[in-house]
């Protein structure tokens, strides 16, 4: 699953919400509560989530006040998450990470803050634009000049594919009879990675590394010779292991200000018999992302948390977000493929409001047969989406009618979910009701890598 969707679904954890108040209308955010203000990466627990999904259709809120459950991407959990937890888990490319202030453990409380980070356990430490990751190996984080292409009879894994010397990738080295150099018992023929032994910092280096030896967590080294740091079970993220979690730059309003504001915020929660509630509150954010802008809106926004505290570390089990995906970050979130459903050239709002995507999510039409969002979140009656060219090898939403009757039309370049109003605000505030869960872990925060960024 491509970074963007799940950027796009790390956003919907990226909310504000409230003390708790009866408003008649229900996405109306509640004021943030009395406490201390929130101090980016300063909470008194840490966590990365270690799992994340979209929640089945009865496992959402009842987002608009009447009696049922709304949750119609819920409908998609079966195409999206097996891609969602390879991305999430296996390429680690974005982790969700997680602060609590003001929580004592108590089991009650009236006002608990948090913010959401987007974050890695990818790193890049010796600066030659290779990360740590499976995706985009780095075996060797502490020297630039690796990754690089094979150089026989130097002795060291020069391309990151776990075996030194070879002439065909990923594979074993047939020829090189060298004795073991480094004194570690593995010969090159057998698998040493590093078996240099022409300075003392390379041979003290090398003597580390081999098959069968244990990956140091958070070093940059690949010690067990399998082409990948830190990949030993005590080095995953996602277990109870507390592993060390880099925040990147996009968490930020701004970067280079100082002191950090963070764009991910819940300002005004309350915790009774251990259980955090959230909402609803209004979200929008706009996030730098592959030299584009994506924004996103998530409305009448809803967090429930299971809270358990041993007094030095918190886990949050058993949480659930949910609120409304607007039709324009719908029409945003492109470069998917599930299976025939989705198009890769297909924004989300094309690819649900046409075609096999009314039928799975049982979309209502309007007296013209145009597909509408679940859920009215200006009040003005639903909008309409759809296309005027049906017989197109790929169908886009090309004509968008508001709630009040305007038609709006796309534009070269330009969906007509995207258009803005005149204070330059998108005009589709509608759109599908959504709802994730998670289990989350304790973890630690590497300031210091943050500070880099800047």
């Amino acid at each position: 699953m491509p970074k963007r969707f799940l950027i796009a679904l790390a956003g919907l954890v990226i909310v504000s919400s409230g003390c708790g108040s009866t408003k008649t209308n229900p996405f109306a955010p509640v004021p943030e509560c009395k406490g201390d203000a929130v101090l980016p990466l300063g909470g008194s627990r840490q966590l990365v989530f270690s799992s994340l999904a979209l929640a089945d259709t009865t496992e959402g809120f009842d987002l608009d006040g009447n009696g049922s459950v709304d949750n119609k991407l819920g409908l998609l959990g079966a195409l999206a998450n097996p891609q969602l937890v390879m991305s999430f888990k296996q390429s680690r490319d974005v982790i969700i990470a997680v602060e609590v202030f003001d929580y004592t453990g108590a089991a009650s409380d009236m006002c608990v803050k948090s913010a959401f980070y987007l974050g890695s356990v990818n790193k890049d430490r010796d600066g030659d634009g290779k990360t740590t990751a499976p995706r985009n190996s780095d075996c060797l984080d502490i020297d630039a000049s690796v990754p690089r292409a094979e150089i026989l009879d130097n002795r060291l894994d020069d391309d990151c594919d776990g075996y030194a010397d070879n002439a065909t990738k990923d594979q074993k080295p047939t020829s090189n009879t060298e004795p073991d150099g480094d004194g570690d018992r593995v010969t090159i023929a057998q698998g040493d990675c590093d078996d240099r032994n022409d300075t003392p910092e390379h041979l003290e280096l090398a003597k580390s590394r081999y098959p069968g030896a244990k990956d140091l967590c958070d070093d940059g080294i690949d010690q067990n010779c399998d082409g990948i740091v830190d990949n030993d079970p005590s080095c995953d993220p996602f277990g109870d292991n507390n592993v060390q979690i880099q925040i990147a730059k996009e968490s930020f309003v701004d970067p280079a200000a100082s002191p950090l504001v963070p764009y991910i915020e819940f300002n005004a929660g309350t915790v009774t018999s251990n259980l955090l509630k959230d909402g609803p509150s209004l979200f929008r954010v706009t996030i730098p992302l592959d030299k584009e802008q994506l924004a996103l809106e998530l409305t009448g926004a809803r967090l429930e948390a299971t809270l358990a505290d041993d007094g030095s570390k918190l886990k949050m089990m058993s949480g659930r977000l949910g609120g409304v995906l607007s039709a324009s970050t719908l029409a945003q979130i492109t470069g998917l493929e599930l299976s025939s459903f989705v198009k890769k050239e297909q924004s989300l709002l094309d690819a649900l409001f046409t075609g096999a995507g009314t039928s799975l999510l049982g979309l209502e039409a309007d007296k013209d047969g145009h597909y509408q969002p679940d859920i009215d979140v200006d009040g003005d009656g639903l909008e309409s989406f759809w296309t005027e060219n049906l017989s197109a090898p790929t169908t886009f939403i090309d004509f968008c009618k508001d709630g009040d009757g305007t038609v709006v039309k796309s534009e070269p370049g330009k969906p007509c979910a995207l258009a803005k109003d005149a204070k330059g605000n998108y005009r589709f505030l509608d759109g599908l009701s959504v709802a994730l869960k998670w289990t989350a872990v304790p973890a630690r925060f590497d300031t210091k890598l943050v500070s880099q960024q800047k």
